[in-house]
């Protein structure tokens, strides 16, 4: 019931001995009352084949006992393992509670290598209880000094809990990239008291939420629990944020800031694909690209009046598109910072969000872009 064959080389030896013993006993027999010459044929046969079979075999049985071909090829992987491992132990101490999320084959390889233990039992291999799960979810939100590392290309579970509660509330001050793999340290982001509103307030507002005094609150929009808003054909987004200078991983790819769409109707704003430098805001398919800059504070405007786009990036005009339709809106939730749960993750801040039922003033806009820079 194994995957390949080296338990029978640690058995098989035995079966040619007891071959030969009922051989030899056989042997005498025949000697002896000239009967079972049949079995004693037979049993020869199997001996002398086996025999010859693995003389006519050795090299092959010689790969498969010392696997020279397979380490070659698993070099590569095994110096990535290795690679990730000596990243862990060099931000660690030797049994120092931490949480690896990764493929669940090379969990307790790194958590080996870098001589650490996990901070919360039992590991994914060994999940079975509901219960445990939500124990992890728990301590992810509660979590204030343990360090976490994620490998975003490898790690999977079979919901995405983890990875919106990870990419809502950590940070990623260090990032180890190695061939083929790249691997991320968090931590726990720190709630800023003192954040004020710089967007201008206004009769017709929908949403307006700072996002870096409360992570309980972000978590839900996160969630899609905030439910979802009802807009009119004229409305306006404005958004804060600093988008994570990291490389391409699955992590990277259509990053998503707001969410509400469905095949036909709601919005997006997300970004292009891999490249980090453009984000695009898109209702009924049609959308526009608005230059971003990775690592640095950003403001993002768009106004859309009934069926055509307009946007500004940090304070300039970017231009506008003809959505070729009315913006119809979407029974689906407001998501932050992912696309439904289901992708996207943004890994990064989102100071302030405005949703409004009013149009842009370009003036504001431009005030409000000269106060970002001096503020933050």
């Amino acid at each position: 019931g194994r995957s390949h064959n080296w338990n029978l080389f640690c058995s098989n030896y035995t079966a040619f001995i007891l071959l030969t013993i009922f051989a030899d006993d056989l042997l005498k027999i025949i000697k002896n009352q000239k009967i079972f010459i049949l079995p004693f044929v037979i049993v020869v046969f199997f001996l002398s084949f086996s025999f010859f079979q693995t003389i006519y075999d050795y090299k092959k049985i010689t790969e498969l006992m010392f696997e020279k071909k397979n380490k070659e090829l698993n070099k590569t992987e095994q110096s990535r393992i290795v690679e990730n491992a000596d990243f862990i132990k060099s931000l660690t101490n030797r049994k120092e509670k931490i949480l690896i999320f990764t493929d669940d084959s090379y969990q307790g390889l790194y958590y080996g290598l870098s001589k650490t233990a996990a901070a919360v039992n039992p590991g994914f291999v060994e999940l079975f209880f509901k219960t445990d799960y939500e124990r992890i979810l728990s301590f992810l939100i509660k979590n204030d000094k343990t360090k976490i590392f994620l490998e975003p290309d490898r790690f999977r579970f079979s919901d995405n809990k983890i990875s919106v509660f990870l990419s809502s509330l950590y940070d990623v001050p260090k990032i180890e990239e190695t061939p083929g793999s790249l691997m991320f340290l968090l931590k726990k982001k720190r709630e800023n008291n003192k954040s004020n509103f710089i967007l201008n307030q206004d009769k017709n507002i929908i949403v307006h939420e700072l996002f870096d005094k409360n992570f309980a609150n972000k978590l839900l929009y996160a969630q899609g629990a905030k439910g979802y808003i009802t807009l009119g054909k004229q409305f306006s987004i404005e958004i804060i944020f600093k988008p994570l200078d990291a490389p391409t991983s699955q992590f990277a790819r259509w990053t998503t800031i707001l969410c509400n769409a469905n095949v036909n109707n709601g919005f997006a704003l997300q970004q292009n694909d891999t490249v980090k430098t453009q984000y695009i805001f898109s209702i009924h398919k049609q959308g526009i690209l608005c230059p971003v800059v990775p690592g640095k504070w950003n403001y993002l405007s768009f106004e859309v009046n009934n069926h055509k786009i307009s946007a500004y990036s940090n304070g300039q005009f970017v231009g506008a598109v003809d959505a070729q339709g009315d913006y119809q809106n979407s029974e689906e939730p407001l998501y932050i910072g992912n696309f439904k749960t289901l992708g996207g993750f943004f890994f990064g801040d989102i100071k302030e969000l405005k949703i409004s039922n009013s149009l842009i003033n370009e003036k504001e806009v431009n005030a409000s872009w000269e106060k970002i820079k001096n503020t933050l």
